[in-house]
């Protein structure tokens, strides 16, 4: 065999035999190339087949914008009972967050109790809850405590609680609407926890179970500061071309200032200029949103497409299990709301054939330096609430009660963000304390 190979040796010529390595480098680097270039053009002719087939889909909105929710409360419990509210809490969120997506757990047990059994659950010693503000899809707990919570609940979780000592021995999340109780018991004990060191920054508070869901009252005055935010404006070629799926479409003027923008089929998009407002209407063949998480997620995909990736838009109330959205700007983990309902929109699914999303042409993009000496105190609730039942409002009517900020318009280009108290009266619009004591509640 040696002898065989180094016969056809002897009929390449000497100097292509001394140069044979950089002649076999050479075919290596060349095959290299040829088969990069035959890759790359895979990859582009699978997109492009993509993109063709994700603008006949019915469902597809061409968007791939991650689904931004946080926790964005944390209340702990100690051994005596007494409830407090971390203020400066996002680093230790993150903390708690990253420690439990290292948990091994076992298999869940579900319980669902009566409202007294809940509370009292709620109310454990020696616990700490991180909430959500709202329900949220499995999506999104996955994304922030790890895959290894496996929960079927298609009713969005809002609350996850966890022990300061050992007395859970596990995790528990918690579905407020239905009452449900998903605990993980924790395979591993792990004693980082205990290490952890929260903010001393705290309020007292009370813990309460109403209109499906924990009720923070605040037993102390808050102090925030006042900020300020460049106001972007959405142009509607930009709105159309994210949510028509690059489909031709058409346009005209009305009499009233609006303009109306079709595909002549699914979609229809109204801009009113006058309330800086748009409307859009998608009429799909078949659209599978059948439980909250589906339409939760949708929504708020849909929305990121509105606003090309808005991080600072949360959903503040849901109604009929997700079929009604409401969302609003968050600004350090409080909602935004303005009487013309600037940035707000309103998610709200008809039928499996028809979707409306009301949305706002401005939206909060840029925040401008905190001036230290504008700072606002907000008194106790317990305090509010006095000055409401004097005017004549009935503490059963309020549906819902916040600390958030008004957004003023200061010019079109510029929002003031002033802290106040919000009250909801029997599920009605959001409005200050403040223009409630006026005698402006209508």
């Amino acid at each position: 065999m040696r002898n065989s190979i180094r016969k056809l040796l002897s009929y390449i010529p000497e100097r292509i035999r001394q140069d044979w390595r950089s002649i076999v480098l050479t075919v290596l680097v060349l095959t290299s190339l040829i088969l990069t270039a035959l890759v790359v053009q895979q990859v582009v002719t699978q997109n492009q087949g993509t993109s063709q087939s994700n603008n006949v889909s019915q469902n597809n909105l061409n968007i791939n914008q991650q689904i931004n929710y946080n926790v964005n409360q944390l209340v702990t419990i100690d051994a005596d009972g007494k409830a407090e509210l971390v203020m400066e809490n996002r680093a230790d969120i993150n903390q708690l967050t990253q420690l439990v997506k290292k948990w091994q757990v076992g298999k869940p047990t579900i319980e669902k109790y009566n409202q007294r059994s809940f509370s009292e659950k709620i109310y454990a010693k020696n616990t700490m809850l991180l909430g959500y503000g709202n329900p949220v899809s499995k999506q999104v707990l996955w994304d922030t405590f790890g895959m290894q919570f496996q929960i079927k609940d298609t009713n969005g979780i809002s609350w996850v609680q966890i022990a300061q000592d050992d007395h859970l021995k596990g995790i528990n999340f918690i579905d407020t609407k239905h009452r449900t109780i998903y605990h993980f018991p924790q395979i591993q004990r792990d004693q980082a926890l205990h290490q952890i060191k929260l903010s001393k920054k705290r309020i007292p508070i009370q813990l309460g179970y109403q209109h499906n869901n924990i009720e923070i009252t605040r037993l102390a005055p808050t102090k925030l500061s006042q900020r300020s935010y460049v106001v972007a404006h959405e142009a509607a070629d930009d709105i159309v071309e994210r949510l028509f799926d690059g489909n031709n479409q058409n346009q005209h003027a009305q009499s009233n200032q609006q303009m109306i923008y079709t595909d002549g089929h699914q979609r229809r998009l109204v801009k009113k200029d006058v309330q800086k407002k748009y409307v859009y209407d998608y009429y799909p063949s078949l659209l599978k949103l059948n439980n909250f998480n589906q339409r939760i997620d949708y929504a708020t995909k849909l929305i990121h497409g509105v606003y090309a990736g808005d991080d600072n838009l949360e959903y503040l109330q849901i109604k009929g299990e997700g079929h009604e959205l409401y969302f609003q700007p968050y600004v350090d983990n409080l909602p935004v709301f303005n009487s013309q309902g600037l940035g707000a929109v309103t998610f709200k699914q008809y039928s499996k054939q028809h979707i409306k999303l009301t949305f706002s042409s401005d939206s909060l993009k840029v925040p401008l330096p905190i001036e230290d000496n504008q700072k606002v105190v907000l008194p106790a609730w317990t305090t509010v609430l006095q000055k409401l039942k004097k005017a004549g409002l009935a503490s059963a009517d309020i549906t819902n009660w916040t600390i958030g900020y008004q957004w003023i318009v200061q010019d079109n280009d510029l929002a003031l963000l002033k802290p106040a108290w919000f009250i909801q009266i029997k599920n009605g619009k959001w409005i200050t304390v403040d223009k409630y004591l006026e005698g402006g509640a209508t």
